[in-house]
């Protein structure tokens, strides 16, 4: 008896406690307007480069450590920071961190992508990304009844990098894709529009976009402008609603602002495709919990890889798209999880992205030459 009233006490603590917890992690993010147009870059200074050059990163959590790889290759090829090789950025979740990254200097310098990686693959900094408390796995019961972790530790490390600078102050054009789960639509924030965001910090806006469902909670941003006009929007991840942000409606945007007359160059790196099969014997009494963990670990992948097709067929039958690679690569279910830092596969995906780059030489020596033109 007295076993069983002291069990009730725990699960009736851990529910008020989840409930108190799950509050702190709603609490708004709220803009400090101040007065950057003196500051904001101008986003429309001609290239002296033959094409217009856009990166696209795929959304995955830690899977963007393949990204890296990739990057690493090029700077180390036309020793250049990946910032000056390319002139329009577009990424979905961990792609927009990267892409934030890279476009912000430091003491007027970019960041080598070796700085980055060194950084994204410490344990502390992953540990600070993705935390979670023992408690907090089990009053959510890791994931079911609320975020897996609170995203706090998360804010804090951002705004540790990016400090105050805000989205239109970054050094190139930018558009990340989020998800508005007010608006129930994607929404696509790009840093060279006047659409009441772009003056948000970097920070801000990434914590939002990198908030995948089940293992963050969303982002609530207010902010109360210098003109008296309060604007507030609800980010999740864009892996929502595509995974590999490669969409032509989406490009040509960015293709329609930017590039003129000149010939365009797309090059989208990915953070890799489940193949793994879920036979009928596997999957015929699974319910919710069994199929919760495939669906969010594979997130987006169905609408990325129609968009790739798309894309193909779009870039084919225009002329002014001169130029489009693509990489990544199959994995299995293991290696495809959003959040599995342990050690060993960080260091996997690490030579996952080594040996993309392998296999895939010949065409990153012909884009390194591409670039410089």
């Amino acid at each position: 008896m007295l076993a069983s009233l002291a069990i009730v006490g725990i699960l009736i603590s851990g529910l008020i406690g989840r409930d108190q917890m799950l509050k702190k992690d709603n609490e708004p993010l709220r803009v400090s307007s101040i007065q950057t147009s003196a500051n904001k870059k101008d986003y429309h200074t001609k290239s002296e480069h033959k094409r217009y050059r856009i990166l696209v990163l795929d959304g995955g959590g830690i899977k963007g450590l393949m990204q890296l790889e990739l990057l690493r290759y090029l700077e180390l090829k036309n020793q250049k920071p990946i910032a000056e090789q390319f002139d329009g950025f577009i990424c979905s979740s961990v792609g927009c961190a990267l892409s934030g990254m890279l476009l912000t200097t430091h003491h007027h310098q970019y960041p080598t992508i070796d700085e980055i990686a060194r950084m994204m693959t410490t344990k502390s900094v992953l540990k600070q990304i993705f935390n979670q408390s023992r408690f907090r796995m089990l009053a959510t019961m890791n994931g079911f009844f609320g975020p897996k972790y609170s995203g706090r530790s998360k804010a804090h490390f951002l705004r540790e990098y990016f400090d105050q600078l805000r989205y239109n102050q970054l050094a190139k054009p930018l558009m990340m894709i989020s998800w508005s789960p007010e608006l129930v639509e994607p929404v696509l924030l790009t840093n060279w529009t006047q659409h009441g965001y772009e003056h948000w910090p970097v920070w801000m806006i990434i914590q939002g976009v990198t908030s995948p469902p089940v293992f963050f909670p969303p982002t609530h941003i207010i902010d109360h402008n210098l003109k008296g006009y309060t604007y507030e929007l609800d980010l999740n991840d864009g892996g929502l609603f595509l995974n590999n942000p490669i969409l032509p409606t989406i490009i040509e945007i960015m293709v329609n602002e930017f590039s003129g007359q000149k010939p365009v160059l797309i090059v989208n790196i990915g953070t890799g495709i489940a193949k793994d099969p879920y036979t009928y014997n596997k999957i015929k009494n699974w319910g919710g919990y069994h199929w919760l963990s495939p669906l969010m670990n594979s997130m987006g992948t169905l609408a990325g890889i129609m968009a790739v097709d798309q894309i193909k067929s779009f870039v084919k039958d225009r002329k002014k798209y001169e130029r489009l690679y693509l990489f990544n690569t199959e994995m299995t279910a293991s290696e495809i999880k959003l959040d599995n830092i342990t050690q060993r596969n960080v260091n996997n995906l690490e030579q996952r992205g080594r040996d993309l780059v392998l296999d895939n030489l010949e065409a990153l020596d012909q884009l390194a030459k591409e670039l410089l033109e």
